[in-house]
């Protein structure tokens, strides 16, 4: 059990690591016609979210990983809290572009951190982050 949710915790944040640095990749292709759509995204937002919480997100997502694979307590409601705000903050982000490459990854990460949270609090692997602070 514990292999299994190391691999998942892992496979779930090469994911992430790849959806966030994938439009970067796009500008690098010069394929105009990507590059226009994908700037779209965003537009019409409730809520403007600026480019520096989405790089401390990042930060936390990596605290939360290094955590959970050491089985640290505070890790859990760290990802959890995190989770929460990537989905409150995708409701409020007005339009939302993206290529089918990152839409297949948002959705096998999405598999992968419900996953973590099922494993994280429904199973004997509750106790190993009981003991570790």
């Amino acid at each position: 059990m514990v292999n299994l949710f190391k691999s998942i915790v892992v496979f779930s944040y090469c994911l992430y690591f790849l959806c966030y640095f994938l439009p970067v990749i796009y500008l690098f292709q010069g394929n105009q016609d990507i590059n226009d759509a994908l700037s779209w995204n965003g537009h019409g937002a409730v809520i403007e979210i600026h480019h520096y919480i989405g790089w401390i997100v990042f930060l936390g997502f990596a605290i939360a990983f290094f955590g959970m694979l050491n089985f640290k307590s505070w890790s859990r409601p760290l990802f959890v809290a995190l989770i929460t705000f990537s989905i409150l903050r995708t409701g409020a982000q007005g339009i939302a572009v993206f290529t089918a490459m990152e839409g297949v990854l948002s959705h096998l990460m999405n598999l992968a951190d419900g996953a973590t949270i099922v494993l994280m609090y429904f199973t004997d692997l509750s106790k190993k982050f009981n003991k570790n602070t």
